[in-house]
């Protein structure tokens, strides 16, 4: 493929070294909040209650015990290079999976924003979210994998697997790979008996999920009904993408409060209507359909998952690779001075939206 030539992997390189040296100061930075109680559940080997995250969990027992094993201290200093570690292959792995859809210099672009935009701050640095960055890493190795031939489908399967054991959201994977292999018709066959699967393990499952749907939720500090909560998570989605388009005011602690019933009607409203525009336009523009849907695939356990803070920004992380890609194809059009792709695309969604 072109980007194996030597100009492509210069600039991939270029911006992978930019971003090490911006996270170079985390070098000096300690275990903080919920890093000292993970650590505390290594020792206690309380982690190996929670098999899905078995994959995350095994980086940090591996990475808490070998320095003892060898009578050196435990140090912060290897969580975080190894969380930059991670961060740094996902940079390049969003190159090599843009590169088909938006170009050579759109994916370049893509790398760049996912790999030094501020709103990552957060996964990279806060030891104890790892399994985000690894949940990431997986989706994009299976989004290589679709595209490369039999064994790539082979290589795209033990991903998806093993997203599985990263986080419990890594249940969404399968769903992510489902869109992509339907907004370009790869694969359709085979990823519809792999949909066949996973529906008739969500209807086996219905009884348990309807029945905790009507629980109590206990999130900001009160109990909501799941309707107040869903609604403040949308408002919440909406807040973390305006720090994408604004990146300032960032905090490890963001104040949210429930929000009314009117702006949770508006907020669906929204969703539901950005949906029907995706299924309108998906043949005159993949690019932004797809984004689009691997926004909402991705953000979706969250909207519907009782958590006890509303608006955390590592939540960003997996949907921000198709924040890239976009922002990738927008940045190339202009440096290139052209009026085609983007622009064209976005007015296909206005047209259907006024039809």
């Amino acid at each position: 493929m072109d980007y194996e030539t030597e100009d492509y992997r210069l600039s991939v390189a270029l911006l992978v070294a930019l971003a090490f040296c911006m996270y170079l100061p985390m070098k000096a930075a300690p275990f903080v909040y919920e890093d000292v109680r993970w650590l505390g559940a290594v020792h206690q080997e309380i982690l190996w209650t929670w098999p899905s995250r078995a994959l995350t969990n095994l980086s940090f027992q591996l990475q808490a015990e070998l320095p003892v094993s060898f009578g050196l201290p435990l140090s912060p200093l290897s969580f975080h290079m190894l969380n930059v570690g991670v961060h740094l292959v996902n940079s390049v792995l969003i190159a090599m999976i843009a590169f088909p859809m938006i170009g050579r210099l759109g994916s370049v672009f893509a790398s760049g924003i996912f790999a030094i935009h501020p709103l990552m701050t957060e996964a990279v640095s806060y030891v104890a979210v790892r399994g985000d960055l690894l949940l990431t890493c997986c989706a994009l190795v299976a989004l290589w994998g679709l595209r490369n031939g039999q064994r790539g489908l082979i290589v795209a399967a033990v991903a998806v697997i093993l997203a599985g054991w990263t986080k419990e959201i890594g249940v969404v994977i399968m769903a992510l790979m489902l869109w992509t292999c339907l907004i370009y018709r790869q694969h359709v066959k085979l990823m519809g008996y792999a949909a066949g699967v996973v529906a008739l393990l969500c209807l086996v499952q219905w009884p348990t999920f309807s029945a905790w749907m009507t629980l109590p939720v206990h999130a900001g500090g009160s109990s909501l009904s799941w309707a107040e909560f869903f609604g403040t998570q949308i408002g919440a989605l909406f807040r973390l993408l305006a720090l994408v388009v604004w990146p300032f005011g960032f905090t490890v602690d963001h104040d949210m409060a429930t929000l009314s019933l009117l702006w949770r009607f508006v907020g669906g409203w929204l969703i539901f209507l950005s949906i029907l525009v995706m299924v309108k336009t998906w043949q005159q523009a993949p690019v932004w359909t797809w984004a689009g849907g691997w926004i909402l695939l991705s953000v979706f356990p969250r909207l519907v998952v009782p958590q006890y803070n509303f608006l955390s920004e590592h939540q960003m992380y997996l949907p921000m690779v198709a924040i890239s890609v976009l922002g990738g194809m927008i940045l190339a059009q202009v440096w290139q001075g052209k009026d085609s792709s983007w622009l064209l695309q976005f007015r296909t969604y206005i047209n259907h939206i006024r039809a």
